[in-house]
C-alpha cells in the first residue's frame, strides 16, 4: 500500500488528485493550520 501526502493552498484540489490517484480508495484527514 502506497501512502501518499499532499500539501496544497486549495485542499478541494488535493482531494481531488488524490481520488483519482488511489482510484477512488482515500481517507482524508483535516490538520491543524
Amino acid at each position: 500500500m502506497k501512502t501518499v501526502l499532499m500539501v496544497a493552498e486549495k485542499p478541494s484540489l488535493a482531494q481531488s488528485i488524490a481520488k483519482i490517484l488511489s482510484r477512488g480508495n482515500m481517507s482524508s484527514h483535516k490538520g491543524l493550520n
